[in-house]
């Protein structure tokens, strides 16, 4: 079993991630089409503020866990089962730990903030996923490769949830069962892989040794929690600083960014545990091979992607959120390049500082950019409202990207980011951006434009790529050209 394991495909892992990451895009773009016009900015605003205030306790629960686990499993993976096993229980006794204090530091404020008084139940309901954590071993898969593990199991759990929400969100009043689904669909498939472990590792309650994990478990705990911070303080301090509308425009803006930015980071996800593998085993050629193949992915897709992004943001959000969140497309205009951006600093902190044991700098890092974040969102969001908070997510992203290029002199040797192939991107991502603006110009009916302007822009970005005989265009070509079909049943095989 640990020699399959051990050579599995990057090639099918992507794919099932990919799949994974197209579900996690689509099921809360369905959702919230739908849920923000039963709801209406104020009340979808009030959930999205309890869901981000849940965030931190959730983020406590999983104590830097989900990613430490995927490089550990990843290192182990060659050897035994009761080696697999014997690191597998030590993780898991340390996430139940972690849970029970995080159940516990979350009611404190709920029975003191009478912000948070005001609507206990959907407290209540919203942070009853931090239960769910005791069950969530997904890194176990991901350390494993077995992608196809996770994706089947958050299909599944995705149909529910949206089962659930067209048969019980009905009328704003409904917002508790929205608030529910998100408990539904993670509780179900973290149950459902906690017992699915049964066939790879079993559950060992001595012979354990916790304290080997504590001090990277924290660093990365560290790095989490304020990375948390700068992604999502803002819809609490807008929660705070302004008022439910505020929120919920400005989360309409981000739910849809970085519902594109998932694509972008798959990759950086998928490759940790290959990436740990090759160096642990000082696999240098592998290595660097493998990342230098990785930037140019990342910004292949990231480029055209953000243009597209600013230019049809206004199309995109009257027909994801309707009319009245129009004004959220302010928001993401000033959001498209993070598209760019978080995908070059996922690059950097997953695939170069992470798997080489540089834990102590990512959390640097994040820390300088949460520091940025409070201070920006302290000073835009009075003067500026939502967009003020837009403006203070580039910002930090932007210093985030700055200081890993910083700390990754070293290693940035080993690959090129700015080449001829990654020039090509930037210029026909350019043109492609040309004619949607025209288009735009001459079909002003949102969902019109919207058709016409992606095909247009997906031949111009593809036709220009072609003509300059583009690598990776080229090699995506020839996949389908000569596997077709059989390419297909040999990912799923």
């Amino acid at each position: 079993m640990t020699s399959h394991l051990a050579v599995a495909s990057v090639k099918k892992n992507y794919f099932y991630n990919t799949v994974l990451n197209v579900s996690n895009i689509a099921f809360p773009l369905v959702t919230f089409t739908y849920v923000s016009r039963v709801l209406g900015p104020a009340t979808f605003g009030k959930v999205a503020f309890a869901s981000s205030f849940v965030g931190y306790f959730l983020l406590l629960a999983c104590l830097g866990i989900p990613i430490y686990g995927s490089r550990e499993i990843a290192r182990v993976r060659s050897g035994t089962r009761e080696d697999l096993s014997r690191l597998f229980s030590e993780l898991f006794f340390l996430n139940l730990c972690s849970t029970v204090a995080s159940l516990i530091l979350f009611l404190i404020p709920l029975l003191l903030v009478d912000k948070l008084r005001q609507e206990t139940v959907l407290f209540l309901v919203t942070g009853s996923i931090i239960l769910t954590n005791f069950f969530s071993v997904d890194w176990l898969f991901q350390g494993l490769e077995n992608y196809r593990n996770i994706t089947l199991r958050s299909l599944c759990f995705k149909s529910i949830g949206l089962a659930i929400l067209f048969l019980f969100v009905r009328t704003e009043s409904d917002y508790l069962w929205y608030a529910a689904i998100g408990v539904i669909v993670t509780g179900g498939s973290n149950i459902a892989g906690f017992m699915l472990r049964k066939d790879i590792v079993g559950l060992r309650i001595t012979g354990l040794s916790l304290h080997s994990h504590v001090r990277p478990i924290l660093v990365l705990f560290g790095t989490a929690l304020t990375t948390y911070v700068y992604t999502y303080l803002d819809s609490v301090m807008l929660g705070f600083l302004a008022d439910d509308k505020a929120v919920g425009l400005y989360s309409a803006a981000s739910k849809i960014t970085r519902s594109v930015i998932v694509v972008i980071t798959s990759l950086s996800l998928v490759l940790v545990p290959r990436i740990s593998f090759y160096v642990r085993n000082n696999l240098v050629d592998e290595y660097r091979k493998i990342i230098q193949k990785s930037a140019h992915v990342i910004l292949f897709l990231a480029l055209p992607l953000s243009v597209g992004l600013y230019f049809l943001a206004p199309g995109i959000v009257m027909i994801f959120a309707g009319r009245q969140f129009l004004d959220a497309a302010a928001a993401v205009h000033i959001m498209a390049p993070l598209l760019v951006v978080v995908g070059i600093s996922n690059f950097y902190s997953l695939q170069i500082l992470y798997p080489n044991g540089q834990e102590n700098k990512m959390l640097i890092a994040a820390l300088c950019a949460a520091a940025v974040d409070i201070g920006l969102n302290l000073a835009l969001i009075r003067p500026f409202g939502f967009r003020g908070t837009a403006l203070a997510s580039l910002g930090t992203e932007i210093t985030t990207l700055v200081l890993f290029v910083l700390f990754t002199k070293k290693q940035y040797r080993t690959f090129r980011l700015v080449n001829r192939q990654t020039l090509t991107y930037l210029f026909a991502s350019a043109a492609m951006g040309a004619s949607l603006y025209f288009i735009m110009k001459v079909l002003p009916n949102p969902l019109l434009s919207i058709l016409v302007s992606t095909v247009c822009g997906v031949l111009v970005y593809a036709g220009i790529l072609f003509c300059a005989k583009d690598p990776l265009l080229c090699e995506i070509l020839h996949l389908v050209k000569n596997r077709g079909i059989s390419g297909i049943r040999s990912l799923l095989g």
